[in-house]
C-alpha cells in the first residue's frame, strides 16, 4: 500500500465557521497550503507583510505532505488575499476573537490508498468495518515527533533538566532530511559557530533565527530568555511532542497490561503490534461490549506538574514511565522561564471516525495492474488520520 503518492492522495479540511464580525480586531483568512507545514507558512506571510509573527494565530498545525485549508486570524491584518507559490491566504472578514484551537471541532479528510490488489482491498474495507464498530486507539502519529528525529533529544527534556543552552542549541541546529535547503544552511552555521554570534550575525541571512542570535549577542550567556523568543506555536510543539510521547507509552503500557481488568484472554490474543519512530503502537481487532464500553469512557491525561489522576492504574503507568525516564512530576515545572509551561489536559482513548465512506474503488493510474481506493472521514481536532491507515495496514 502506498500512501500520499501524488499531493492529492492526501487532502485535509479544518470543520469550522468563523464567528466574523465587521468591526473586530482580527483579520480572519483561510490558508490553503501544499508541501508545507502551517508554521512554515506563517514564517512566510511574516516575510510578504508588514505583521508580527507573534499577532498570527492558527488553531492546529497542519501536515507538510498534504493538501491543507484551515483558518488562521491576524491581529489587525490586512484585508486582502495574498497568492505565494506554496500557498494563497483568503480574507473572509473581521471578527473579535482570533483563530485558537477551540475554533474548531474535527478534521475533514478525503485520502487515496495506492497499490494495492483484490486481497488488500478487500481487507481494508473489512477492516474499516471493525473501525466503525469498535473505534480507533487515538495515539499521535510521527508527525507529532518531528523535532526528534534522527535521533534528538526531546528538547522539552532538556528544558525539564534546565539545560537551557542545550534546549535552544537543539532548537537553533537540528536538522532532518525533509528541511529545505535554506534552513539547513541556516542551521549548519549556528552549529558551526556556536557561541561566536558575531560571526554568527555576519553570516546569517535576515530571518528568525538571527534575531535570537543578535539578543546572544549582547546577552551571551541568557540562553532561557533567548529560548523564549523563539516561535511559539514551535515551543509549544515542543512541549506538546514530549506530552504526546509519553501519552503514547502510557497507552500502550496500558494495553499491554495483561492482568487488566479492561481486556479479557480473547482480546489480548488479537492484539497488533506496529513499530514507529519511538516505539510501537498496539491495537485490538475487536473488543466485546463490556471491554469497549470501558474503553469509551477512558481518557488519559497529560503529565504537567499539577496531573491529578483519577485512576489508579494510570498513575502507576506512569510513575513507571517517569522513573524509567528519570525525571519526577515536579520536574515539569520549568523553572527560570515566565512564558514556557506544560498544558494541562487529557485525551480520549477510543475514537470513532464520522461519516465514514468509501468514495471510489478503481484502476491505479499511478501503478499498472494495481487498485486504489478513495475514501472520506472526519475526526476530532487532533487526532491523525494516519493512525487509521496504519490500522488498516495491520
Amino acid at each position: 500500500m502506498k500512501v500520499k503518492q501524488a499531493t492529492s492522495d492526501f487532502i485535509v479540511r479544518e470543520m469550522a465557521q468563523p464567528l466574523l464580525a465587521p468591526h473586530g480586531i482580527y483579520a480572519i483568512y483561510q490558508l490553503a497550503k501544499t508541501g508545507i507545514g502551517t508554521i512554515e507558512a506563517i514564517n512566510l506571510i511574516t516575510r510578504s507583510w508588514p505583521v508580527r509573527q507573534m499577532n498570527i494565530s492558527a488553531g492546529g498545525l497542519k501536515d507538510k505532505h498534504a493538501q491543507t485549508e484551515q483558518l488562521i486570524s491576524i491581529y489587525q491584518g490586512p484585508r486582502k488575499d495574498f497568492q505565494g507559490r506554496l500557498f494563497n491566504v483568503k480574507y473572509l472578514g473581521q471578527s473579535e476573537r482570533p483563530i485558537r484551537p477551540d475554533s474548531f471541532k474535527a478534521n475533514h479528510f478525503t485520502i487515496c490508498l495506492r497499490d494495492l490488489n483484490q486481497v488488500e482491498t478487500e481487507k481494508i474495507q473489512h477492516r474499516l468495518k471493525d473501525v466503525e464498530k469498535y473505534g480507533l486507539l487515538n495515539y499521535f502519529d510521527e508527525q507529532r515527533f518531528g523535532s526528534v528525529r534522527g535521533g534528538h533529544e526531546f528538547i522539552a527534556k532538556q528544558l525539564i533538566r534546565r539545560d537551557f543552552e542545550g534546549a535552544l542549541k537543539n532548537a537553533l541546529t537540528a536538522t532532518s532530511k525533509e528541511d529545505r535547503r535554506a534552513v539547513k544552511e541556516i542551521r549548519m552555521i549556528i552549529r558551526q559557530h556556536w557561541g561566536d554570534w558575531l560571526k554568527c550575525m555576519q553570516l546569517l541571512p535576515r530571518s528568525s533565527e538571527r534575531s535570537i542570535i543578535n539578543y546572544l549577542k549582547d546577552h551571551p550567556t541568557a540562553f532561557s530568555r533567548a529560548f523564549e523568543l523563539l516561535n511559539q506555536n514551535l515551543v509549544l510543539l515542543y512541549l506538546h511532542a514530549y506530552q504526546s510521547y509519553l501519552w503514547n507509552k502510557a497507552l500502550g503500557s496500558f494495553m499491554c497490561k495483561q492482568e487488566s481488568s479492561y481486556f479479557n484472554e480473547t482480546t489480548h490474543n488479537q492484539i497488533i503490534k506496529i513499530p514507529y519512530l519511538l516505539g510501537e503502537f498496539i491495537f485490538y481487532h475487536t473488543l466485546s461490549q463490556e471491554e469497549l464500553s470501558r474503553l469509551k469512557k477512558l481518557s488519559i491525561p497529560f503529565i504537567t506538574h499539577k496531573t491529578i489522576f483519577s485512576e489508579k492504574e494510570t498513575e502507576d503507568i506512569y510513575n513507571r514511565l517517569l522513573q524509567e525516564e528519570g525525571i519526577a512530576l515536579t520536574d515539569f515545572r520549568i523553572r527560570g522561564m515566565k512564558k514556557t509551561y506544560f498544558r494541562k489536559g487529557e485525551r480520549a482513548v477510543v475514537i470513532f471516525p464520522e461519516n465514514l465512506l468509501i468514495k471510489n474503488i478503481g484502476p491505479d493510474d499511478l501503478n499498472r495492474g494495481k487498485l486504489k481506493l478513495t475514501m472520506e472521514f472526519a475526526l476530532p481536532r487532533g487526532s491523525y488520520a494516519t493512525i487509521l491507515i496504519k490500522r488498516l495496514s495491520a
